[in-house]
């Protein structure tokens, strides 16, 4: 438990980034929530949150929680550490590490089975597939817009630069690319360091200024 509390905290601490990181790439206009960015997130891109937060989970803590669990080898014969506050990240600039741990604990006692009648099972399909050709109707209707002449030398900002590594990851899997492990660790250094480059913004840049 104390191994995937650990997992989950890196992996909700990941989710959080680039939910920021989509709203401040944002463009004018665009008026997504935080939840709503959060339901983009695909089953393979939840795999690879998961396989960064994993990669950064440390053998320490895994011997820790084995060792709270009274599973010891011969040797280790010194104190184990308190395996629920080894190996955490540490709790984002805005938050408390209250309220931090609070939010990694937030779905412990959430069902995660259920039965499911096959009349229900066939509706939910039936509305899922009515849902997905209403927007493929959409999409075709749309005119296909002009594009931009490129800047002549282009700086790739930010947001370009992460869609850079997803791209370059999708390619890389198709091709059977065997050092995956190594390119998400690399991704996930340019990802922190990128981070390290948004400056604070100050909460009144969110708001409209008033006008007479």
């Amino acid at each position: 438990m104390g191994i995937i509390r650990a997992l989950k905290a890196y992996a909700r601490h990941e989710i959080r980034c680039r939910i920021i990181e989509k709203i401040d790439d944002s463009v004018e206009g665009d008026t997504k929530t935080a939840n709503e960015i959060a339901k983009e997130i695909s089953v393979l891109d939840a795999m690879h949150i998961l396989a960064t937060s994993w990669a950064k989970v440390t053998a320490k803590c895994i011997q820790n929680c084995w060792g709270k669990a009274k599973f010891k080898t011969k040797v280790q014969d010194r104190a184990v550490e308190d395996a629920e506050n080894v190996d955490m990240p540490p709790a984002p600039a805005d938050m408390t590490e209250n309220d931090f741990l609070q939010w990694v604990d937030i779905d412990n006692d959430v069902e995660i089975a259920t039965e499911e009648t096959i009349e229900e099972r066939e509706q939910e399909i039936v509305a899922r597939y009515t849902a997905q050709s209403e927007i493929v109707e959409s999409e075709d209707e749309e005119e296909p817009e002009e594009p931009e002449e490129p800047n002549p030398v282009p700086i790739p900002q930010n947001a370009d630069m992460r869609k850079m590594l997803d791209q370059l990851r999708i390619g890389l899997e198709t091709k059977g690319f065997p050092s995956m492990e190594e390119f998400d660790t690399f991704a996930g250094q340019i990802r922190d360091f990128l981070r390290k480059d948004l400056v604070q913004r100050d909460i009144t840049e969110f708001f409209a200024p008033k006008t007479n």
